[in-house]
This record gives C-alpha cells, structure tokens and sequence, in this order.
C-alpha cells in the first residue's frame, strides 16, 4: 500500500507481536492507513484499489482461505477515547462524547479496481491517475508556438517514478520533485513543458542548487534515482528556449 512517500507491504491478520513488542500497549490489527491506493498479490495475480479520499483499508481472510481487500469508506465514532476496549485496555485520551463525530448524511464515494500480474510497476501510476486526477491550469504560448493538444507540464517514461509535487516559482522555473517508488535504483528520461528533453539541475527541498557532481548526471534528459529516494530538481529550458 502507498504510505507517504513510499509503498510498502503490511501482515495479514498481524499477530500480537509481529510489530516487534511482545506485550504491546494496544494489539495490532489488520487495518491500515492508505495514501492513494492498495495491493493485494499472490506472487501470480494481484489487484490494486484506489481511492479519493479513504484512508484506510484492511486485508481480511476469509473462511474458505481466500483474502478480501476491505475499505473504510466512513469512519464514525461516539466518544475522543474508550477505556473499555478489547484492543487496547486503558484510555488513549480524555473520555469525552464526540456526538458531531457521526458523519450523517450523503457521501459519495469513488473507487477504482483493477486487476494485473503481481509486481506490475504500472499499477501504481495508473492507481495515481486515477486518485489525482488532472488539474485545469491556465495556458497559452510556450516557446514562442501556441499549446499543442496533448501538451504536459510533466512527463516521465518511468511509470515506477511518481511525481510529487511541482512548485511554481515566482520568476523562475517550477521545482520537481520525484520520488522512486521501488527498491531498486531507476534511470529515466524526463521532458518538461518547455519544449523538449532539458537539462535538469538537483536542488534541496528548499528549491537551493546542489552540486551536480552530488547526483553524477551527465545525460540531459536523464535523472537517476536511488531505491525509494525522494529527490527535487529543476529544469532548465534546451538551448534557445524559453523559460
């Protein structure tokens, strides 16, 4: 399942210990926090569900020893803290009544499945697709012709690279930031919206620039990322372009 800046993989049916503590405060439980989107594979086949906007969801066995992947789709509750429950003896706050808590009303709920072979990078970028979907921006000329149907801000031949955020910057180029999502280091071409395959330079997460010799590129167009890392750059127009 994605977590913020990574996807990683949880137990089914966690025993009491299988976060480390044989004697925990508060016993752990299937459910788990979700970003964007969850998997659940045999090593063979797989299904992936992305949401809009639920958080949670949970891997349950089933008696005839299949798994179904459940999703919180609400999340209501009656009081701040329990000191009552099964899962975790004592309170976890003070014990007040949350009687605003119960989410009454219509909502309306967005999901996507689908189905792939176990292990398909695409998945991750097609779940993300579908949570994220395209913003409407304002446009016009760019490098001195007209928008182009088609046009991207953005665009990466990885589908194991996902995009974290792109920062317009007050009188300059945007700052991107990427994030490898696999363990295993991945190169890639990247083009940008000012016309064709630029040059990009490594900046810190304050938009400041690092030394290329940090990161080794030579290759414009083409960044290289290691296992998991979350890295920011900015891109540079080609030559006789415009920024």
């Amino acid at each position: 399942m994605e977590s913020a800046f990574e996807i990683v993989t949880r137990p089914i049916a966690p025993a009491s210990d299988s976060f480390g503590s044989t004697a925990p405060a508060e016993l752990p439980v299937g459910a788990s926090p979700q970003r964007r989107f969850a998997s659940l594979g045999d090593g063979v086949h797989a299904i992936t569900l992305a949401n809009r906007g639920c958080a949670e969801v949970e891997a349950v066995p089933e008696a005839d020893g299949r798994t179904s992947l459940a999703v919180s789709v609400l999340r209501a509750v009656g009081w701040l803290s329990r000191g009552d429950l099964v899962l975790r003896p004592g309170h976890a706050g003070p014990p007040f009544e949350t009687p605003g808590a119960q989410v009454p009303g219509l909502h309306r709920i967005e999901l996507s499945l689908r189905a792939h072979g176990d292990g398909d990078v695409t998945a991750a970028a097609q779940a993300q697709h579908f949570a994220s979907p395209p913003l409407v921006f304002a446009g016009g000329v760019v490098g001195g012709a007209p928008l182009a149907d088609g046009a991207r801000l953005l665009e990466i031949d990885d589908p194991a690279v996902a995009v974290s955020a792109i920062e317009p910057r007050r009188g300059g180029p945007v700052n991107v930031r990427l994030v490898n999502t696999t363990a295993e280091s991945r190169r890639f071409g990247v083009r940008h919206g000012f016309g064709g395959p630029g040059d990009f330079e490594p900046v810190d997460l304050r938009g400041r620039p690092l030394p290329v010799a940090a990161r080794g590129e030579s290759d414009p167009g083409r960044v290289t990322l290691r296992p998991r890392e979350i890295a920011s750059f900015r891109p540079r127009p080609p030559p006789g372009g415009s920024r």
